[in-house]
């Protein structure tokens, strides 16, 4: 089976994906890394980003965009 992760992290520099052939189980799972990369956020939008996280200030559509 094919598995993407895909996550962001605290540091807002870009996405990072990762695809892993993942086979068996329990004991047996296994898994190797197919590909990994880090692709940096599209100008402006690590700014749009960083101003949806005060809870205070944030919009549901703006976070949703």
């Amino acid at each position: 089976m094919l598995i993407v992760g895909l996550m962001s992290g605290t540091s807002l520099d870009g996405i990072d994906a990762c695809l892993v052939d993942v086979h068996g189980a329990g004991d047996r799972l296994r898994w190797r890394v197919r590909h990994a990369a880090t692709l940096p956020w599209p100008p402006g939008l690590r700014e749009a980003i960083q101003a949806q996280l005060d809870p205070a200030t944030s919009a549901v559509d703006a976070l949703t965009e």
